[in-house]
């Protein structure tokens, strides 16, 4: 993922007398060499850098599958804002691990040096089988159901789940063919995705605002509602399944916060990190949270429970009760579109870290663009012994994938692109709006607890040498992320266990592949 995010921030620091960027893939994602003079990027552009990672198309459709899990709309808010300080606390424990681990790599950087490789292949395995698949889909999915919306604004009726499956797939497919012919998006694009998203939250803050004050829509904002905190007509629950809703309905805030885990990036990049980099957390934390929040009261204040609930493509809805058939048409488009941005630049991201874990020896050497480095068992053992699989298998997957591409001359990721757009193809079609924000929740934040965890063990071993730290947060940021994520993650598998027990299943797949195929080849290697 960190070449993603280095393409975003060579765009932020650029000036006017640096060199074009090159067409091809492969220099899109080239992460800087170290005599090239290291970029500097301001507050301001840090804060707009985090907020562009963190404000996603997501955002307009969960707050659906949000309130299906909640018994009013002022619970609804507050997981909201719950949800944003549990992420708060997760990304400042992330400054702490960036400054202290300065390679490249991000969450797997931190888990390798904190636990070791087999960690660090844990977490790729489980970010690029599970997580971001399952990220893709969820993309395609809001993609596609404000796309057919753009045309069907009339139709009262919820999206056919055929439409939904049809539309995603071509999505996806349309993203993976453009990245693997080399066409690039441009900084000029990004940069539109990025209004059309912030666009879109700010319109529906402010029109919101007035419906309240006009007592325009059907929700909160009409003097017979009645009120935030009404349960009546809720199916009365215990206590503890109150608990496994909140949690549910937790994942898919989290998923909407999903960026935060790359503030790490943003070290190496900021006048005076120790000094700033707190401050563009706090800002742009505080910015995102109190976005997401007032959004979500507009919607309630304007639309009614019942109409929440029953439609992904709340937005649309929105517009419609405020501006009629122009409004419902503009969200849908305008949010269609960003959702197809957002889903360019998950395959990029997707497919660097892919080539990354390849060349790690933690996948097959196919996926990698380029001949692997070397490394702790030296390049020619590395390509050669290091990649999981024997070689028959290592043949047939060069074999399978060079068919349509034979020749790669331009460096373009393209078997890895294509694995992971046919792994996000089958989240899409046999999952869930649902389970596929439940699949995310679960994975992602078991990686992120044993990453923020590593706070402690670079603490304990700071202490033992006694050196003295770049910059520690406050204790209490990695205990309470800690504690949130393990009651998270722990009562979401019990409430959705399906999803918890194919994630655990998953992990135990990945141990063995680490066991037998990866570190047996090493023994074999080394003797």
């Amino acid at each position: 993922m960190s070449e993603g995010v280095e393409l975003l921030l060579d765009q932020l620091s650029s000036d006017s007398d640096s060199e074009p960027h090159s067409s091809t893939f492969a220099q899109e994602l080239e992460v800087l060499e170290p005599t090239q003079p290291a970029r500097k990027l301001s507050l301001l552009n840090g804060i707009a850098l985090v907020l562009g990672l963190q404000i996603g198309s997501g955002v307009f459709s969960t707050p659906s599958q949000v309130s299906q899990h909640v018994p009013s709309p002022g619970i609804g808010v507050i997981v909201w804002i719950l949800g944003g300080l549990l992420v708060w606390t997760g990304a400042a424990s992330f400054i702490e691990l960036g400054l202290a681990i300065t390679e490249n790599g991000g969450i797997q950087e931190y888990l390798r040096v904190c636990y070791g490789d087999f960690a660090a292949f844990l977490f790729a395995w489980l970010w690029l089988g599970v997580s971001k698949p399952c990220s893709m889909a969820l993309i395609a999915t809001v993609f596609a159901e404000y796309m057919y919306r753009a045309f069907t604004v009339d139709d009262d009726g919820a999206v056919p789940q055929w439409v939904v499956k049809v539309f995603g797939l071509l999505g996806l497919a349309s993203i993976a063919f453009i990245n693997c012919v080399g066409v690039r998006s441009g900084l000029t694009a990004a940069n539109i995705f990025l209004f059309l998203k912030v666009g879109a939250l700010l319109s529906i803050c402010l029109l919101g605002l007035g419906a309240s004050l006009s007592g325009r829509g059907s929700g909160i904002g009409r003097p017979d509602h009645p009120g935030w905190f009404d349960t009546s007509g809720e199916p009365q629950l215990s206590s503890w399944s109150h608990l496994g809703n909140t949690v549910t309905a937790l994942f898919g805030v989290l998923f909407c916060y999903n960026g935060w885990e790359s503030i790490g990036f943003v070290v190496g990049d900021l006048y005076d990190p120790q000094r700033n980099l707190p401050r563009v957390l706090s800002l742009s934390m505080a910015t995102s949270i109190t976005g997401f929040a007032w959004m979500n009261v507009a919607f309630y204040t304007v639309l009614s429970m019942g109409v929440i609930r029953g439609r992904y493509t709340v937005a649309v809805e929105f517009g419609n009760a405020i501006m009629g058939t122009a409004g419902a048409i503009a969200y849908s488009l305008i949010i269609a579109i960003s959702a197809l941005g957002a889903l360019n630049a998950n395959t990029i991201a997707t497919a660097a870290l892919c080539e990354k874990a390849s060349e790690q020896g933690y996948f097959p050497r196919v996926f990698a663009r380029t001949r692997p480095a070397a490394g702790m068992y030296g390049s020619d053992i590395h390509e050669r012994r290091n990649s999981p699989g024997p070689d028959w298998l290592q043949a047939r997957f060069q074999s399978i994938f060079k068919r349509g591409f034979p020749s790669n001359k331009d460096q373009i990721p393209r078997y890895a692109v294509l694995l992971n757009t046919s792994l996000a193809s089958l989240f899409l079609i046999f999952g869930t709006f649902d389970g596929l924000v439940t699949f995310i929740g679960i994975s992602g934040y078991v990686s992120y607890f044993w990453a923020v965890s590593g706070v402690f063990v670079l603490r304990r071993r700071l202490q033992a040498t006694s050196t003295t730290p770049l910059y520690q947060t406050w204790l209490g940021n990695p205990i309470l992320f800690c504690t949130g994520s393990a009651i998270v993650v722990i009562r979401g598998i019990i409430t959705n266990w399906w999803q918890g027990a194919a994630v655990l299943a998953f992990l135990l797949a990945g141990w063995t592949v680490y066991r037998f195929a990866i570190e047996g080849r090493r023994s074999r290697a080394i003797t």
